[in-house]
C-alpha cells in the first residue's frame, strides 16, 4: 500500500512526498480478472523498506505510484520512454491518458478498483501548477486539477478509502492567499509531515515511517529548481503512542 502527498502553491512551488513501503497481497485470481477483487487486512504483508515511489519525469513534472507495483512501474516506463525534455504537465497528462486507453485492455490492474495509481504533479508551460491522477477501475480516468497562479492545490493516494473522503480537513491551512510563498512553503512542508507520520503511525504495514520530500520551485526569474529530502516520522510516533490513535 502507498501514501503519496502532493500540495502546491501555483506559480511558486509544488511538493511530493512518498513512503517507502512495498507490500505483498493476495487477491483472487478470478475475480482480479473480472475487476472485482478485494483487498483484505489480513492479506496484506510487509515486503520492502525501500521501494522509491516518486521520480522526475523532467523538469516540469514529478510522478508517482501506488497498486500494483509491477502494473504501476509498466506504466511509468512507457511514460519515460515518451516523455520529451520539453513536455510540460499537460503533455505529460495527455500521454498517460493516451497510454492509459492503449493498455487497460492487457492490464487487469488497471480495470481494477484501487488496483493502480498514477500521480503526476508540476508545472504548466504558463508557470502555474497542477497535478493528476489516474484512477483505476472498469472505465480508468485520468483527472486533471489545474491551480490558477497563487492558490493552493493538493491531492493524495492513500493506504484507506476514509482519508481520502476527508484530504480538505487533512492538507488545511490558514489563509493561503494572505501569506508569503516562503511561508506558505514551510508551513504546508510542515503539514505534509504531519500527514504522513500520523497516517503511517495508524498504518504501520502498510506506510513506512520513513518518507521523501520531492519540490520543485519556480524562481524570480521562471527557472525551476529541484531537490529531494527525507524525513522519518519516528518523532511524532513516539509523541502518539501515549494518545489514542487519532484520525
Amino acid at each position: 500500500m502507498t501514501l503519496v502527498l502532493t500540495a502546491n502553491i501555483s506559480g511558486y512551488f509544488t511538493i511530493m512526498t512518498s513512503d517507502f513501503r512495498e507490500v505483498a497481497v493476495t487477491y483472487d485470481k478470478n475475480e482480479l480478472l473480472f475487476g472485482n477483487a478485494v483487498v483484505k487486512e489480513k492479506d496484506i504483508v510487509k515486503k520492502d523498506e525501500k521501494n522509491k515511489k516518486v521520480f522526475r519525469l523532467n523538469k516540469y513534472v514529478l510522478i508517482a505510484e501506488g497498486g500494483d507495483v509491477n502494473t504501476a512501474f509498466y506504466l511509468i516506463n512507457l511514460m519515460k520512454q515518451k516523455i520529451q525534455k520539453e513536455y510540460d504537465l499537460a503533455d505529460c497528462i495527455k500521454t498517460l491518458r493516451t497510454i492509459v486507453d492503449q493498455e487497460t485492455a492487457h492490464l487487469p490492474f488497471l480495470r481494477l478498483e484501487w488496483g493502480v495509481t498514477i500521480m503526476l504533479a508540476g508545472y504548466y508551460r504558463d508557470g502555474t501548477c497542477g497535478n493528476a491522477v489516474l484512477v483505476s477501475g472498469k472505465k480508468p480516468v485520468v483527472i486533471e486539477m489545474k491551480n490558477s497562479k497563487g492558490t493552493y492545490g493538493y491531492n493524495a493516494i492513500v493506504p484507506v478509502k476514509k482519508y481520502g473522503e476527508v484530504l480538505g480537513e487533512l492538507f488545511k491551512i490558514s489563509e493561503p492567499d494572505k501569506v508569503c510563498p516562503n511561508t506558505l512553503f514551510q508551513q504546508i512542508a510542515n503539514q505534509l509531515r504531519v500527514i504522513h507520520g500520523v497516517v503511517s503511525y495508524n498504518h504501520p504495514v502498510d506506510v513506512s515511517s520513513e518518507f521523501e520530500m520531492h519540490v520543485i520551485t519556480q524562481n524570480d526569474r521562471g527557472e525551476l529548481e529541484y531537490q529531494v529530502m527525507e524525513f522519518n516520522s519516528t518523532g511524532l510516533h513516539e509523541l502518539l503512542d501515549n494518545k489514542s490513535r487519532v484520525l
